[in-house]
């Protein structure tokens, strides 16, 4: 019953993105989510049981991850900009790498072995993040997509300048 309920809302989603115009939009806004999650499950899982079987690697990684938590994920969009230039994959790469932590995190912690204690909840302790990834994954795309308008627009305002230029050139004096 409740496959058929969810089965339902997914079609009736699928059905209002298609017609309000914006299956175009939806379609590449899944493609790319399911592309930063797979590549960052690639490299995070593989990632987080090496750092749970050993402590050196997980000393060594740690603090680049951390630190890559902290920084705002447009920080470190422009190297992989000027890496990957515009477009999906600079759009699949840095959602990805701001969610590595996280899965390394649970899985480092997962893989290593853990005493049997008993762990009591504390008041007032800053917890592990104050981030939210998937908020932080949808701003991205919303951030590429608004650069890709602007450079369309920019391509467009250009194009009308040389237009505009040639019918000027073309003009009898």
């Amino acid at each position: 019953m409740v496959a058929a309920c969810l089965t339902l809302a997914a079609g009736l989603f699928a059905s209002s993105f298609a017609a309000l115009g914006l299956w175009e939009e939806s379609v590449e806004t899944f493609s790319l989510m399911l592309a930063a999650v797979s590549l960052s499950l690639a490299v995070g899982v593989p990632l987080g049981v090496l750092a749970g079987r050993s402590a050196r690697f997980n000393r060594v990684v740690t603090p680049v991850l951390d630190a890559m938590q902290i920084i705002p994920a447009f920080a470190y969009l422009m190297p992989v900009v000027i890496l990957f230039s515009v477009g999906p994959g600079a759009a699949d790469r840095d959602p990805a790498l701001a969610v590595l932590h996280d899965v390394r995190e649970e899985l480092g912690s997962g893989a290593a072995a853990q005493p049997d204690i008993a762990s009591r909840v504390r008041q007032g302790f800053i917890e592990k993040s104050n981030v939210n990834s998937v908020t932080e994954m949808s701003r991205m795309i919303e951030i590429t997509r608004t650069y890709t308008q602007i450079s369309a627009l920019l391509t467009q305002q250009s194009d009308l300048h040389k237009s505009a230029i040639e019918k000027l050139a073309d003009v009898p004096a």
